[in-house]
């Protein structure tokens, strides 16, 4: 999709980072991905860096140095004593953090107190945007690769990492605000002309009562993070200025920032028709005489899981996890098409044999038959009446379930219908 920059996203723990990401990777092709979480993993990537487009992870702002100018840094900030008591309770639940031992054993107020506590949680969000690390040769010494990313943040509470790490974020491409996640999220949609999708289903864990906290244990996180918190404030300023910019509100930067940032949230209805009409112009330009999409490629729609399939299996994308999913294909909605669709497998019998596939005017006949586990079927999309430059295609199925309910893994709790794998449209001739 060559309107989507190449990205950096700087992911925080414990910000907005598991839906974000699945935004993001539904942006861009399979093969332009990095996955890979440390490192020493991310060596093996400098012979192909021309082809990559898309690097996300807790890499913090070194990584920029790395990958050169041509990525642009995105990241979001969250309310810096929230974020610390959220990746507390991450980490007690989570037997294969590094951290879990102490964190089982120390409550929230013992743990702060720990030198490993302090050294995780103090100031952290300033830490990954700030500190930075001479890594001019950093390609040429694989040696360095096998340090942690944690190993490179030592100075907890310098001032002067507070002032290089808002002077980052003035540069970044989007800032946007765990709290405010739905505005954030429109801005983010509108700069990438993206389909927005603002009722999708965060795996955020439930916020925690403050009022579980001691206020001398809060008083104390808060001492602890004073440069998180003066860089959040930041970054609600930079919101602010982004909003107003971006959908032409100048009247926002007149106004308090909490107030502008209510602002916004009140005419969330404009900001996403104005996403709209952006995302109709990037179909537009994109549109297509006929379409050939397979899961490893970049998808728009909505009511997806991210893509499966990376380390070798056949690409896929679940459905779920509610009961209709969509599909925009850029191809003249108006034309009459032969459509093919690949299933790889369902959830459910019951998903297999109830399955249906709509367009605007209503269901598509589909002829089906089985293909291993999964499902193939054709049919004929008859010409829709619309604007729109792109052919929607809705999947509905009867239920939603997970692996855990189906009695196999209990920690995979994820919603799903069908795998889809592919999908081909062809005009009809004549």
């Amino acid at each position: 999709m060559p309107t989507v920059p190449k990205l950096h996203f700087l992911h925080i723990p414990k910000t907005a980072g598991t839906s974000v990401t699945q935004f993001l990777q539904r942006q861009y092709d399979l093969e332009h991905i990095v996955f890979e979480t440390t490192w020493r993993e991310l060596f093996k990537y400098q012979p192909r860096m021309p082809r990559l487009k898309l690097f996300r992870g807790h890499f913090g702002i070194n990584l920029t140095k790395m990958i050169g100018p041509e990525f642009k840094v995105l990241t979001f900030l969250r309310e810096p004593v929230s974020r610390v008591m959220s990746q507390y309770h991450h980490i007690r639940k989570t037997p294969t953090e590094g951290l879990y031992k102490f964190a089982s054993e120390m409550e929230l107020a013992e743990f702060m107190r720990h030198k490993q506590g302090r050294k995780l949680f103090r100031n952290l969000q300033t830490r990954y945007i700030g500190k930075k690390f001479g890594v001019g040769q950093f390609w040429a010494h694989t040696g360095i690769l096998n340090l942690p990313p944690d190993r490179f943040f030592e100075d907890l509470a310098s001032p002067l990492l507070l002032a290089e790490a808002k002077q980052n974020l003035n540069n970044f491409f989007f800032v946007g605000l765990t709290e405010y996640y739905e505005v954030s999220m429109l801005l983010l949609c509108h700069k990438l002309a993206a389909l927005p999708e603002l009722d999708a289903v965060k795996r955020r864990e439930r916020e925690r009562d403050s009022k579980q906290v001691s206020a001398e244990v809060l008083k104390h996180l808060e001492a602890e993070n004073q440069l998180d918190m003066a860089l959040y404030r930041h970054g609600k300023t930079l919101l602010v200025g982004d909003l107003a910019r971006e959908f032409n509100l100048p009247e926002m930067l007149s106004m308090p920032v909490e107030t502008a940032l209510d602002y916004a949230n009140e005419r969330k209805q404009v900001l996403w028709e104005s996403c709209l009409f952006q995302y109709a112009q990037r179909m537009r330009v994109e549109q297509q005489e006929s379409w050939d999409w397979d899961a490893s490629r970049g998808l728009q729609g909505t009511g997806w899981s991210d893509v499966h399939g990376r380390l070798g299996e056949t690409p896929h994308r679940w459905s779920g996890p509610k009961l209709v999913s969509t599909v925009d294909a850029p191809v003249d909605p108006r034309r009459d098409y032969e459509v093919t669709i690949h299933l790889l497998r369902f959830m459910t019998w019951r998903n297999q044999r109830q399955l249906e596939v709509h367009t605007s005017s209503g269901p598509i006949s589909l002829t089906g038959r089985k293909k291993g586990s999964g499902w193939v079927g054709q049919g004929i999309v008859n010409g829709q009446s619309t604007e729109e430059p792109f052919l929607r295609l809705s999947f509905h199925v009867s239920e939603t379930v997970s692996v855990a309910e189906l009695g196999g893994d209990p920690n995979d709790s994820d919603k799903r219908g069908f795998a889809l794998r592919a999908i081909a449209l062809k005009p009809v001739e004549g």
